[in-house]
């Protein structure tokens, strides 16, 4: 039995759907994006309309999820009509179109088909309303089936629909997309997909919020294994090895790898999450079979270039090479390679100063979600106090830090290396203190006053750091001594002292404050 609440209602929510009078006596509920409330969507930088890889995600899990193309395709419109572009939108519809055909020829069950017509006329009427087509619209609204007469496995694909439609947009609210999820359980319990799609949006929203090294909460792990269970898939296979890896349940999940690895070469995004378990796993020739796997199919993928830096990396020790991968996918604006791309750097060339390219990087990055944002700022802020010993220029960038969400877990548990992190706002208060003692003398009213309002800062938001307004200089130096210790001992591009100091001088040439 499922452990993950749900509602006891299994009628389609007020807000899902909304209702039409098709001919003067009969009346029909509508669902379709234009009815999901998905009004929030349009307030956030990332749209499909901008990012195109996000089709590479949707088209690589169809065989599992054949409904997820022709979602990508209605939300497309809807950004269309949001826009004001219902021309844009009209040709969106057609490529939903193009994938409902594509469906029908799977010859999936009818049932199925009923909703994602449904959900298909639902948003083409939208549009032709947009664009002024009152009676063809009109004549769609009675070829819809209502929704009062569908089953629990219609109503469970319908669930699975918004899920899918609010996962496009992990960034903003995923427990949307959880909440729809559990819905789609709850009508069919017995689909493993459902339970899937509860694990993988569980797991998004937990590495959004906690860039560290995080475990799976039970309703993450039940999702896998339970979609595993009910259908073992290799997609669903690999999500239940990297759980069991998350959960640091070594053994069982080098086992699922190569139990998934061992059965029929299937997606591309199974055959990358495959090769980074082998890779981890420390077995580098079915890892390299995987990703020669992708190479035939994706090439041109930043993932794969991703990923193949990984392996050359880790298996192969060739620095140089993984360099040259992780250069390709972050041209490619993979973000998560930019960090793996810096160290790999620093590791080619030991000189090399990152902080010039962690600034540009919230150019590069200008229009991602809060979260990247927020990343970048600690990152940089982080290096400032630890690499720089410049406390002024760290508290700009980790004051934009907080102000995107100051009880963001990567500000008290910032992931340096395996099994040890940063509280930053200890860290950062730590050196406000010291300077506030130390260098109380050379620091101008306005900066003294800017590092007590910080320090004020981090009391508020971190209750440990509050405790050390009573430590003398003695007490603090030493505490700063063991985090710096600490954080440079174990960071996997720890730096020695004297790259420190080699680096002080970068921040004459800014445009950022002065060192202390």
């Amino acid at each position: 039995m499922s452990s993950i609440a749900t509602n006891k209602e299994t009628e389609v929510s007020p807000a899902s759907s909304k209702t039409f009078d098709v001919d003067g006596k009969s009346m029909t509920k509508l669902s379709c994006p234009f009815t999901w409330d998905m009004g929030k969507i349009m307030e956030i930088r990332v749209r499909l309309l901008n990012d195109e890889s996000r089709y590479e995600d949707v088209t690589d899990t169809q065989d599992q999820f054949p409904e997820f193309v022709l979602i990508y395709h209605l939300m497309l419109a809807y950004e269309n009509v949001s826009n004001e572009n219902p021309q844009a939108a009209i040709e969106c519809i057609k490529g939903a179109e193009d994938s409902f055909l594509k469906i029908k020829q799977r010859k999936t069950l009818e049932s199925v088909e009923r909703v994602l017509k449904h959900i298909l006329f639902g948003t083409k009427y939208y549009v032709l309303q947009q664009m002024g087509q009152l009676t063809q619209a009109d004549e769609l609204l009675k070829e819809i089936c209502n929704i009062k007469d569908m089953n629990e496995t219609e109503l469970a694909m319908l669930s699975g629909c918004q899920c899918l439609a609010w996962s496009l947009y992990n960034v903003t609210d995923n427990s949307m997309a959880i909440k729809f999820a559990q819905e789609a359980v709850q009508h069919e319990p017995s689909n493993g997909k459902w339970h899937f799609l509860v694990g993988k949006n569980c797991r998004t929203l937990r590495k959004r919020n906690c860039s560290t090294d995080s475990l799976p909460d039970e309703h993450e792990s039940f999702g896998f294994q339970k979609a595993y269970e009910l259908s073992k898939n290799a997609l669903f296979g690999v999500y239940l090895a990297r759980m069991y890896r998350e959960s640091k349940n070594t053994e069982e999940a080098n086992r699922m790898y190569k139990q998934v690895a061992a059965g029929e070469r299937t997606c591309c995004k199974v055959q990358l999450q495959l090769a980074l378990g082998l890779v981890r796993a420390k077995d580098c020739s079915l890892a390299k079979r995987c990703l020669d796997y992708v190479a035939e199919k994706m090439p041109d993928s930043p993932k794969y270039a991703h990923y193949m830096a990984i392996y050359e990396e880790k298996c192969n020790q060739d620095f140089k090479a993984a360099l040259r991968y992780y250069t390709t996918a972050i041209e490619k604006e993979n973000f998560q390679a930019e960090w793996q791309y810096i160290e790999c750097r620093k590791k080619v060339k030991p000189d090399w100063n990152p902080l010039p390219y962690m600034l540009e990087l919230l150019t590069k990055y200008n229009k991602d979600p809060d979260a990247q944002i927020q990343e970048i700022n600690i990152k940089i802020g982080v290096y400032y106090l630890f690499h720089m010993d410049d406390v002024l220029s760290a508290s700009q960038y980790l004051d934009n830090a907080v102000q995107i969400d100051p009880n963001a877990k990567s500000l008290k548990t910032y992931f340096v290396s395996y099994q040890n992190n940063v509280n930053v706002y200890y860290a950062w208060a730590v050196k406000i203190r010291l300077a506030l003692l130390m260098e109380a003398t050379k620091l101008s009213t306005d900066k003294k006053a800017m590092l007590k309002d910080k320090l004020q800062l981090c009391s508020e938001n971190d209750q440990i750091s509050s405790s050390i307004s009573g430590d003398s200089e003695q007490t603090l130096n030493q505490l700063w001594s063991e985090m710096y210790q600490n954080y440079h001992n174990q960071s996997s591009g720890g730096n020695s002292r004297q790259q420190q100091i080699n680096r002080r001088n970068y921040s004459e040439g800014t445009r950022q404050p002065k060192h202390l």
